[in-house]
C-alpha cells in the first residue's frame, strides 16, 4: 500500500493507517463530487474508499436497496427523478469508465436518523474511516453569519459523524453498544473502530467542521 507522507497536509497524516474509507458529502447536491479527487488518490494508493452524500433527490425504495430507514445504496441501474439525480449521475459516470461503484445515499433528515443510516453503513462496508466533504463553506458556519446558504444539511451530517466517535474507548465510535466482529459482506477485517476526520480548512484552526476539499485539490493537484 503507497505511503501519503508526500503530501504536507497533516490531514494525509492522519489517513495513514486508514484502509476502509468513506467519502461522504455532507451538505447534499453535489457535494460527493468535490471528494473524488481525494477518492481516486485513496484508491491508487491501496486503499478501499467508498462514496456517499447527502441527497436532495427523491429516493423511494424502487431506487435501489435500502440499508436504513434513511439510507438507500443507489447505483448506475436506479431510477429516480431525471431532472436532479446526482448520485446516479455519478454511478453512471463510474460505468461509464468500466467501474460498478454504489453512491450511498441519505435521506435529506436530521441528526438521528443520518447517525443511524452511518452506523449501519459502519458496519455493512467494515469501515474504519468517515471523511466528510463539502463543496461549499457552509460546513465551516456557526450560524449566526449573514446571506447563510443552506448550512442545516451540513451541520446535520457533521453533528451525525462528531457524536457518532463519541463514547468509551472499549466501544465503537459509531455504535452506542458492544458489538461482537463479524465479517460484512464488503469483504475484509472484521469490524474496526471507524474514525471521523475532521482536518478543516487550510488554515488548520481545529474547529469541528468538515474538510474543504477544494483545499485538498489544491495541496495535490
Amino acid at each position: 500500500m503507497s505511503s501519503l507522507h508526500g503530501f504536507e497536509l497533516p490531514f494525509f497524516a492522519e489517513l495513514e493507517n486508514s484502509q476502509r474509507i468513506l467519502i461522504a458529502g455532507a451538505g447534499g447536491g453535489f457535494d460527493v463530487f468535490t471528494g473524488l479527487p481525494l477518492y481516486f488518490l485513496l484508491k491508487a494508493s491501496g486503499r478501499d474508499a467508498y462514496l456517499a452524500n447527502l441527497s436532495f433527490s427523491s429516493l423511494p425504495d424502487s431506487v435501489g436497496r435500502r440499508l436504513a430507514p434513511g439510507l438507500l445504496e443507489v447505483t448506475a441501474d436506479s431510477q429516480g427523478y431525471a431532472y436532479y439525480f446526482p448520485e446516479q449521475v455519478l454511478a453512471s459516470w463510474f460505468r461509464q469508465q468500466g467501474e460498478e461503484v454504489s453512491i450511498y445515499s441519505f435521506h435529506r433528515m436530521g441528526v438521528k436518523p443520518l447517525l443511524a443510516g452511518y452506523r449501519e453503513l459502519v458496519r455493512e462496508l467494515n469501515l474504519d474511516t468517515v471523511i466528510l466533504v463539502d463543496g461549499g463553506t457552509d460546513s465551516l458556519m456557526r450560524g449566526d453569519e449573514a446571506g447563510l446558504g443552506t448550512p442545516f444539511e451540513d451541520m446535520a451530517s457533521v453533528a451525525a459523524v462528531r457524536i457518532g466517535r463519541r463514547g468509551k474507548r472499549s466501544r465503537s465510535e459509531f455504535g452506542s453498544q458492544e458489538r461482537k466482529p463479524r465479517h460484512s459482506r464488503a469483504g475484509g477485517n472484521p469490524e474496526q473502530t471507524p474514525r471521523a476526520i475532521h482536518c478543516l480548512d487550510f488554515r488548520l484552526r481545529g474547529n469541528d467542521v468538515a474538510i474543504l476539499a477544494r483545499c485538498l485539490v489544491r495541496a495535490y493537484l
